[in-house]
């Protein structure tokens, strides 16, 4: 689950997330479903309590390159990461 969904969709989309792409709205969607893999993956919610520093960010980016699943290319750890930054940045912006 991830808690502010659509107050996340409306932040990045502020930041410049899916400025340039050519179906709108791809980025967005792609940054909310890489929030809904890791939540799923490490089953645990995605909400101002658990992602709201770079610390957490970390945390989270190591549990999943070590976690006993399908192992998963560098670039979808990478795109995991942005996701879930952003997600810390709206929370420490937004005060949440």
């Amino acid at each position: 689950m991830i808690e502010h969904e659509k107050q996340y969709v409306t932040f990045i989309q502020a930041k410049g997330v899916g400025k340039n792409d050519k179906i709108e709205g791809a980025s967005p969607r792609s940054y909310l479903g890489y929030l809904t893999s890791v939540s799923e993956i490490l089953d645990f919610n995605i909400s101002p309590q658990t992602v709201k520093t770079d610390d957490d960010v970390n945390n989270i980016l190591s549990k999943l390159k070590n976690h006993n699943t399908i192992k998963r290319a560098d670039k979808t750890i990478r795109n995991y990461g942005s996701a879930l930054k952003k997600y810390a940045e709206m929370v420490q912006e937004l005060r949440l």
